[in-house]
């Protein structure tokens, strides 16, 4: 497949051909694009969807769709997706790496892309899936990170037989890459928005710790009874509190309504 378009009224550099030139060109705005849309903070989810979008562009593929791998089943789900219509909610309820989808078990088992020329002919795919989504032909590529695949980027065309070249391919993987980055930057946001909320529920729990025996101090220098302790405490902790004796025989009993 052809991924070169003319630029109208620019010429390259002397010795390199304008088509060639062309699709460098388009490439390498499309990478500015999903890096800025990284270095933005988007949602995860928003830049998936710039690179599906990215990838039809330049390799010419009608859809694509991004499945993730659920950690614990193994399988991929339908995460992103970029077509001429809305596919999201189809997309989303896609589930791919069963044990007869010979397809994405070999792109899991090699971390390569693998293209299908004919999805009608060749044994991989499902072919029911294929029928449904009139696919004709499909270039898999895996989603790597720490050297573990987290999801596939699929790539189809729909009526017409196509060969995705190696230049496609390997548009698609340093894609890929940069889907997987995104993840890993969506992973760390969340363990970072976690960790700052631990600390600020512990900031809380100690400002009340403090608080709280700053009071209990000065109830107890006043000489106050064992009531008035008890009430304090279960009014500030808005839990009910006991006071037991050295016969472990309780003395009072407080309820946060007193």
């Amino acid at each position: 497949m052809s991924t070169a378009v003319p630029l109208p009224d620019k010429g390259g550099p002397a010795g390199v051909a304008q088509g060639s030139y062309s699709a460098d060109i388009r490439a390498c705005t499309a990478f500015r694009e999903v890096a800025e849309a990284l270095a933005e903070g988007r949602e995860l989810d928003a830049v998936l969807h710039v690179i599906a979008e990215k990838l039809c562009l330049l390799t010419g593929a009608d859809r694509c769709s991004i499945h993730l791998a659920h950690k614990e089943t193994g399988l991929l789900h339908g995460h992103a997706a970029h077509a001429p219509t809305n596919i999201d909610a189809q997309v989303k309820q896609m589930v791919s790496g069963m044990m007869q989808d010979s397809f994405t078990r070999e792109i899991l088992a090699t971390r390569r892309p693998v293209a299908l020329s004919n999805t009608l002919s060749d044994p991989r795919p499902i072919k029911s899936a294929m029928r449904r989504w009139n696919a004709q032909s499909v270039l898999g590529v895996p989603m790597v990170l720490h050297d573990e695949v987290i999801g596939v980027v699929y790539l189809d065309s729909e009526n017409t037989l196509v060969e995705f070249s190696a230049a496609d391919q390997e548009l698609a993987v340093a894609f890929a890459d940069l889907g997987a980055t995104a993840i890993r930057q969506a992973q760390l946001t969340a363990r970072l928005r976690s960790s700052l909320s631990t600390v600020a529920t512990q900031n809380e729990q100690l400002r009340q710790a403090a608080s709280l025996e700053e009071q209990l101090t000065e109830i107890v220098l006043r000489g106050s009874s064992l009531r008035e302790i008890s009430d304090t405490v279960a009014r500030l902790l808005g839990k009910p509190c006991a006071i037991y004796g050295n016969a472990l025989r309780r003395r009072v009993l407080s309820s946060p309504a007193q």
